[in-house]
This record gives C-alpha cells, sequence and structure tokens, in this order.
C-alpha cells in the first residue's frame, strides 16, 4: 500500500523520478551496485532484514534515506543512520514534498 501511495507522489512530482520498486531488500541491494540512487524510502520491516539493517548495508553509498513505517518506537535510532526523515503512516502528499526537498 505505502509503496503504491509513494509511487503515485513520484508520479505527479515534476522534480522526483521513479528508478525502482523493490519488492526485497536483496533486490534492492543488487539494484544499488549497478544504478546510482539519491534517496531510498524504506519500511522498518522488510523480509530479511530490518530496514535499520538495510541502512546499515548502504551507509557507505551516501544515499539519502527515509523510513516509511508504522512503527514511531524507532524514530530516534534511524537518525543514527543517517536518515533524513522518519514518516510514520500515513503519509501524506505534503509530507512526502517536504521530505523530498
Amino acid at each position: 500500500m505505502t509503496l503504491n501511495l509513494l509511487e503515485g507522489y513520484i508520479e505527479v512530482t515534476p522534480f522526483s523520478k521513479l528508478i525502482a520498486k523493490c519488492s526485497s531488500e536483496i533486490v534492492a541491494i543488487e539494484l544499488l551496485e549497478k544504478q546510482p540512487v539519491d534517496l531510498i524510502f524504506t519500511d522498518i520491516q522488510m523480509l530479511n532484514l530490518s530496514g535499520m539493517e538495510f541502512s546499515k548495508l548502504i551507509l557507505n553509498k551516501k544515499i539519502r534515506i527515509i523510513f516509511t513505517t508504522a512503527f514511531e518506537e524507532f524514530a530516534l535510532v534511524s537518525y543514527e543512520l543517517n536518515a533524513i526523515y522518519y514518516l510514520v503512516r500515513s503519509i501524506s502528499y505534503l509530507e512526502f514534498l517536504v521530505t523530498t526537498i
């Protein structure tokens, strides 16, 4: 649901471009080896890793990270992983814009 919402926001925002919508962190890691990316939206809960663990793997790539999740309790820890924002669902278009500018 959140993937589709964010995809819709990206489509109507002229300065945004969707590079990929990944269903797993493994697919995302493979993509990041091939394709430069400026910004990633990621969830705390993923298939094989947590979003926090995933963020540690890409930390040296200098990619801006925005967590989108239903769990408020991980917000403080996310900033230790260089997250630029921590959005709790449901995400409004205004929140999306503020995080991507």
